[in-house]
C-alpha cells in the first residue's frame, strides 16, 4: 500500500500556536503531524520546539519518534516548569499499519466503509473541551498514547487540532468526506462549513455551543 494522496490546511490568526507536518521516510512509509500549543504558556514555541525536531531529526521508526517527544518534553519542563505545553497527534504509516500517537486533545479519525471513528485517545475530563489532562511539557511522569490500526485500501485519515474539532461534529465530518472526491475538496468544504458556523457563531452544543475561535490545523490523507 501506497502513502496516498494528502491536503493540509493550517491557520494561525488566533494564538499563532498550531504546527502541522508531513514527512515522507520511505516509498510506503510517511508519517503527519498536528500539534497545537497551549496558550497559557508559549504555546507558539513549544509547537515549535516539537514540530521541528520532528521535521528535521532522524526518523526511521516509532521509537525514534518516542525518543524526540520524551526528549522534547524533558526540554520544555526543565525550561518551563510545565507552563509551556503543547499537544501532538501523530499517524505514521508503514505499509499496510498506522500507529497513532497522541498527547492532548488533537483528535484523528478513520474513515471507512461510510462511518467514521475516533483513533486518537483524547487527554480531557469526559466530555469537557476545557479542561486538558496531558500535554508535552507537562512534566517527568510525561506519557502519550499508542493506537495501532492495520489499513485497508480506501481509507481516510483525518487529523485536525481542536480549533476545528470543537467546532465540528464528526457527522459533519463524515458527510463532508462523503462527499469529497480528493483531500482538498474535503479540506475546501470544512473550510465553508467552519465560515459559515462562525457567521451564525454556531459551534457542538455538546461543547461551547457557540463558535470558538481558535487556531486551525487538519491534514487529510486518502489511501
Amino acid at each position: 500500500m501506497k502513502t496516498g494522496i494528502f491536503s493540509n490546511y493550517l491557520e494561525n490568526k488566533t494564538h499563532g500556536d498550531d504546527f502541522l507536518l508531513t514527512r515522507v521516510i520511505g516509498k510506503d512509509c510517511v508519517f503527519d503531524a498536528v500539534l497545537d500549543g497551549v496558550s497559557m504558556g508559549v504555546g507558539k514555541e513549544a509547537s515549535n520546539l516539537l514540530g521541528l525536531a520532528l521535521k528535521n531529526e532522524k526518523i526511521q521508526s516509532i521509537k525514534n519518534i518516542e525518543k524526540i517527544l520524551e526528549k522534547v518534553n524533558n526540554s520544555l519542563y526543565r525550561t518551563r516548569k510545565g507552563m509551556t505545553l503543547t499537544t501532538v497527534t501523530i499517524a505514521f504509516k508503514l505499509k499496510n499499519k498506522l500507529t497513532i500517537i497522541s498527547c492532548g486533545d488533537s483528535p484523528a479519525y478513520l474513515i471507512r466503509n461510510n462511518q467514521i471513528k475516533d483513533i486518537a485517545k483524547l487527554d480531557k475530563v469526559g466530555h469537557d473541551p476545557t479542561i486538558l489532562t496531558n500535554a508535552v511539557g507537562i512534566g517527568k511522569d510525561f506519557r502519550y498514547h499508542l493506537n495501532e490500526i492495520s489499513l485497508k485500501q480506501g481509507d481516510k485519515i483525518i487529523l485536525m487540532t481542536d480549533g476545528i474539532s470543537d467546532n465540528l461534529y464528526s457527522k459533519e465530518i463524515l458527510e463532508i468526506v462523503n462527499k469529497s472526491p480528493s483531500p482538498n475538496k474535503t479540506i475546501l468544504r470544512i473550510k465553508e462549513l467552519l465560515k459559515k458556523k462562525k457567521k451564525f457563531n454556531e459551534g457542538r452544543r455538546d461543547f461551547f455551543d457557540k463558535f470558538k475561535p481558535d487556531d486551525k490545523a487538519m491534514i487529510v490523507r486518502y489511501l
